[in-house]
């Protein structure tokens, strides 16, 4: 009895049990297709762990083994082989937010809870967000300096149209606006960007074939990330757009993007005091409908958001940001005291969020911004804009500019 109870002990208890032995092995052969980074330790010899499913980050031939199974998969079945894989329906209104939950509880903070918004408080705020979109309008337009490009001026005339801009009720503007990620036919990308991957047109499998491009940035971007950063991040679902749901995480081609410019600015912000640490005024320069300030306010909440833009831009940021944080408090051009108060550096520091059209930021005081942001938009500017703009950065930024964009571009179709 006494070396039977020995022989049970060393077969399902021991540490170098045979079980755990076998499992070293297929850990071991498992790392060579994870990153170096990725590869676990432990210093008892011949017991590494598979590292957690959402640590696992491939390597080029991990990516093509993943690529391969997946593909087979679809090609023969119509649906990915990884479990923690799959593309949205095309409405996902109803979408089961219980297959969004993970276990996974180490990184910054949770970022995703379904709210149930009154109608009352949409018509609130679709109202705030027209009437400042009216002002933003005269206001570019009675600006000489800034002049609309044709290009601009035809994707105005779509923007108007699309989302009733011309003078709808307040709940067709709800109701268009509750879709404006959910448009092809656009050519500004900030909205129509969803759809180069998997457009409805195209067959669902070549769809879910090209939709595997965005793991593989995942994978190939985990090189270049704070992982912390790439397995938190996520897509809000506003706007009705369609994603690729993997490990948890609501994924496209931005989201990825502004992984990595989180991480970069994090990382950065740690020669001059961290970003986490006390209030910060942050301004982004053409920052689109605001994905990337919802990051960034997320991880501080102590920031004050300034987003620049086109009134039409400007007016679908105001829709997004409202719902992502529907307890913000925000500045508009609506608000009979925006001049006094956007002059003031310790009354802006009181909002959540600014948004404000390219006319209205040279009121904002010298030298009061942590952190300037622009990516991929200066080079799609007019001359004249970009001096403006270059102006505006040297002389209100006092901490850290943050710029991704090419340089020798030509940028005649926007002249």
């Amino acid at each position: 009895m006494k070396y039977f109870k020995i022989i049970n002990w060393y077969i399902k208890s021991c540490y170098h049990r045979p079980s755990a032995k076998l499992g070293a092995f297929f850990t071991y052969i498992f790392s060579f297709l994870l990153s170096n980074s990725n590869r676990t330790f432990s210093e008892r010899e011949l017991l590494i762990k598979k590292p957690h499913q959402k640590l696992i980050f491939y390597n080029n031939l991990g990516l093509f083994f993943f690529n391969f199974r997946n593909c087979f998969s679809i090609l023969l079945i119509n649906k990915f082989w990884d479990k923690d894989l799959f593309l949205e329906k095309r409405d996902y209104k109803n979408f089961n937010n219980s297959l969004m939950i993970s276990n996974f509880n180490w990184s910054f903070t949770n970022i995703d809870k379904p709210i149930c918004f009154s109608k009352d408080w949409q018509i609130n705020q679709i109202k705030n967000a027209y009437e400042s979109y009216k002002i933003s309008f005269k206001l570019e337009k009675s600006n000489k300096q800034l002049k609309d490009s044709k290009w601009w001026i035809e994707n105005r005339i779509k923007f108007q149209n699309t989302f009733g801009l011309n003078g709808d009720s307040h709940e067709k503007l709800i109701e268009k606006a509750s879709e404006f990620r959910n448009l092809e036919d656009n050519k500004a990308f900030i909205i129509a960007d969803n759809f180069r991957l998997w457009p409805s047109k195209r067959n669902e499998k070549f769809n879910l074939i090209n939709s595997l491009h965005v793991i593989n940035q995942y994978h190939h971007l985990a090189k270049r990330i704070n992982p912390a950063i790439l397995t938190w991040v996520s897509d809000f679902k506003c706007g009705n757009n369609r994603c690729l749901i993997y490990k948890g995480q609501r994924l496209n081609e931005r989201t990825l993007r502004h992984a990595y410019y989180t991480s970069q600015i994090i990382e950065s912000y740690k020669n001059i005091g961290g970003f986490f640490n006390g209030e910060k005024i942050v301004l982004d320069i053409g920052g689109a409908y605001g994905g990337l300030l919802r990051y960034l306010k997320l991880l501080n909440k102590n920031i004050s958001c300034i987003l620049v833009d086109l009134p039409e831009v400007l007016y679908l940021a105001d829709f997004y940001l409202s719902h992502a944080f529907p307890n913000a408090k925000f500045l508009r051009l609506n608000n009979n005291n925006f001049a006094q108060i956007f002059s003031n550096i310790e009354e802006i520091k009181k909002y959540d969020f600014i948004l404000i059209p390219p006319s209205a930021l040279a009121k904002l005081p010298k030298y009061s911004v942590d952190l300037t942001i622009n990516t991929t938009s200066l080079g799609e500017m007019s001359k004249v804009t970009q001096k403006y703009y270059s102006e505006i950065i040297n002389t209100r930024t006092n901490g850290m500019f943050y710029s991704v964009n090419r340089f020798g571009t030509s940028n005649k179709k926007f002249n």
